[in-house]
């Protein structure tokens, strides 16, 4: 999708994808399913890397999965093969131990605004990323997290001087995304994963705007940002939000039909426990 709108747009916009949280099969028993979800997860992750995110948020339930690929002996090595390594962000997610490589906080991205091709006007996104806490530690866990606000105030300031638009990808419940604006200052987009139902449809948005995405496959969530002609400063950004249907319509992509073609493949010779 992604591609084919660069297509269509001819260069006139920037786009960039993330994902808010919570991508990976979390690890199974020690039973057939735990086969499954190791192939999908790599095929994920290889998928992750074709489609060139941007960012991509830490969810605690996705930490499992990462722990063997985030383990320091190696890790260079892996992150040739799977780009979309060094693409996870999280602002309260540390390494419990030296051995596993954390995670950068935020990054920023720069890009040309429309009819523009000079450095000057390029914009600066910041993208932070944040994970709810987990109900307990599990025994052993490679991982530390930590409190999300107390995150987003350290990191949030640290990160609104450094960029122009300050997005916020959030696997939180909703209690806590109410409180993200008051943590961070000047917040302008807050994109939160937490499998609630998303509303459907275009929707004009107020900045700072939060927004909840789509939780399958079939569907994704589309934030566009126009320069406002607005004085004011809260109003620099005029943002829609709408469902885009992953149908028909949606111009299909060789790179991805070949990738979903191997996964398939792998997963067939995979062998099964009984």
């Amino acid at each position: 999708y992604a591609r084919g709108l660069a297509k269509r747009v001819e260069g006139r916009s920037a786009i960039l994808s993330v994902d808010a949280g919570r991508i990976f099969d979390p690890a199974k028993p020690q039973t057939e399913a735990i086969y499954d979800a190791a192939i999908k997860n790599e095929w994920l992750l290889r998928g992750l890397g074709v489609a060139d995110f941007a960012a991509l948020n830490v969810a605690v339930a996705d930490l499992k999965a990462l722990d063997a690929w985030r383990s320091k002996e190696g890790f260079a090595d892996r992150a040739k093969e799977f780009p979309a390594l060094e693409r996870f962000v999280s602002a309260n997610v540390e390494p419990a131990s030296g051995d596993v490589v954390g995670f950068q906080p935020y990054v920023i991205q720069e890009v040309s605004p429309p009819s523009s091709t000079a450095p000057a006007d390029r914009i600066r996104v910041g993208i932070i990323g944040l994970t709810e806490m987990p109900d307990k530690v599990l025994p052993g866990s490679r991982w530390k997290v930590s409190d999300p606000l107390a995150a987003a105030r350290k990191y949030g300031a640290e990160l609104r001087k450094s960029c122009d638009f300050l997005v916020v990808l959030a696997y939180m419940d909703q209690d806590a995304v109410n409180r993200l604006e008051e943590s961070i200052p000047g917040v302008d987009l807050i994109i939160v994963a937490n499998r609630t139902s998303a509303p459907k449809g275009e929707i004009d948005l107020e900045r700072p705007a939060t927004v909840t995405v789509e939780d399958e496959a079939k569907a994704l969530t589309e934030v566009r940002l126009y320069p406002s002609m607005s004085a004011v400063a809260s109003r620099r950004w005029a943002i829609k939000r709408r469902t885009v249907q992953l149908g028909p319509n949606v111009p299909d992509d060789s790179d991805t039909r070949l990738m979903m073609q191997r996964a398939k493949g792998a997963s067939r010779k995979q062998p099964v426990s009984q």
